[in-house]
């Protein structure tokens, strides 16, 4: 916490989205609700980003390969037209094809600035950052959670994954009612709770969920995005 407020300022919350995983290599990804540059709240300039992943791993990078590849400068609106991003494109588009894995592992060590790490090291970056996991070798386990300063940056990713993204919203009822209830006077406790979004809201340029998504959709063509 005090390294997010080093980071971020004094008000900082818990974005309810947590998750403990065992990790496998992807492709190059964004978090954020607004995914492609320049495009959408996320990258409005009234207001710098100010969401963050952390990520606290728990295997021995000698083991598991443990670690997160980043690619810098892919927060930020000028990224759309640099060479990274168009391997980081033929990276995305060849994710399942197995003889081409060592090509996209040597591209993701051209373009990416790999962190490796070990058991208790903490990686932050802002969601909109590209970033992947490293190849992983057996298995890879981590605890990730995401936090915000004040402002529309926060709220519009609690409204995305608890509102837009099926199975993340909190089902409290009254066999857990009162575990959820614990857990948000915790939060409340370190000052950093953040209040739940009451309705659904539509957030421009954030994909649209796949059981809503129109027949023409096209993600390369932008139909697969909120308007």
């Amino acid at each position: 916490m005090d390294i997010l407020r080093d980071l971020l300022g004094p008000n900082i919350s818990y974005l309810h989205n947590s998750e403990a995983r065992d990790e496998h290599h992807g492709s190059w990804h964004r978090d954020s609700p607004c995914r492609r540059t320049g495009r959408g709240p996320d990258w409005d300039d009234d207001l710098p980003y100010n969401v963050v992943t952390a990520i606290t791993y728990l295997e021995p990078n000698s083991e598991t390969n443990s670690g997160v590849s980043v690619i810098p400068a892919s927060h930020k609106k000028n990224y759309a037209h640099t060479f990274s991003n168009l391997l980081r494109v033929f990276d995305f588009k060849t994710k399942n094809i197995k003889l081409l894995r060592g090509i996209r592992e040597k591209i993701q060590n051209y373009i990416g600035i790999n962190c490796r790490t070990d058991p208790g090291d903490c990686a932050i970056f802002f969601t909109n950052l590209f970033h992947t996991g490293l190849p992983t070798k057996g298995t890879r386990r981590a605890i990730l959670a995401r936090y915000g300063a004040d402002g529309k940056h926060s709220k519009n990713y609690i409204n995305w994954y608890l509102k837009h993204r099926k199975g993340y919203d909190y089902e409290i009822n009254e066999s857990n009612k009162i575990i959820v209830e614990d857990f948000f006077n915790l939060l409340k406790s370190k000052n950093i709770f953040h209040p739940l979004p009451e309705k659904k809201e539509e957030i421009k340029d954030a994909p649209i969920p796949a059981s809503e998504r129109p027949p023409e959709y096209d993600w390369r063509k932008g139909r697969g995005y909120q308007s």
